[in-house]
C-alpha cells in the first residue's frame, strides 16, 4: 500500500480485492482517491491542518483512523485484469473508474457486462448502480455487441 499526500490517494498493488456494500472489485492495482481534506467534511475539529496531518498520517493504519485522507472516497480506479461483481451483475475489463457519489462505473479496455446469461460488450460500458442500468458505447474499432436470452416460461417449475 502506498499513500500519496499530494494526490490524496491510496494505491494498492498486487492481486487487490475491494468491497463496498454489495459490490466487489478485483484488479492488479486499485487506487482510491479521497475527497479534499480540510474541506469542512473531514470532521477534524480543534486540530490545525499541519498538526492534524502529521497525527493522522501515523494513525492511518489503525482501525477507525481517517488519517490525512478526506472523509469520503471520491473515486476508485482499478487497472489490470479488472473483475467486478455488483448484485447479480458481473463485469470484466482492463480499466474501471467508479465515481462513488454519482454511483457510476465506467469500464474501458475490452469491457464485458453480464446479467445472468445476458451479455453486452462495447468500447466503453457505463453502469449506473443506483438505477440498475447500463449504457454501452461503440468505438471506431468496435461495435456494440449484445446477447439476450429469453426466459423460459417453464423454467420455474
Amino acid at each position: 500500500m502506498v499513500y500519496s499526500q499530494t494526490e490524496n490517494a491510496v494505491v494498492f498493488i498486487g492481486n487487490v480485492h475491494g468491497t463496498q456494500k454489495d459490490m466487489a472489485i478485483w484488479a492488479a492495482k486499485i487506487t482510491a482517491y479521497f475527497t479534499e481534506k480540510n474541506d469542512g467534511k473531514a470532521g477534524q475539529k480543534g486540530q490545525k491542518d499541519q498538526k492534524g496531518g502529521q497525527k493522522g498520517g501515523q494513525e492511518a493504519g489503525q482501525a477507525g483512523g481517517q488519517g490525512d485522507f478526506g472523509s469520503k472516497i471520491d473515486r476508485i480506479v482499478a487497472e489490470g485484469s479488472v473483475r467486478l461483481v455488483s448484485g447479480k451483475n458481473e463485469g470484466a475489463c482492463s480499466r474501471l473508474v467508479y465515481h462513488v457519489a454519482d454511483g457510476v462505473i465506467r469500464m474501458e479496455g475490452n469491457p464485458i457486462l453480464r446479467d445472468g446469461q445476458n451479455t453486452v460488450r462495447g468500447d466503453v460500458i457505463k453502469f449506473y448502480i443506483h438505477e440498475n442500468r447500463s449504457e454501452v458505447l461503440s468505438g471506431t474499432q468496435r461495435r456494440v455487441e449484445a446477447i439476450f436470452y429469453q426466459q423460459d416460461k417453464g423454467a420455474g417449475k
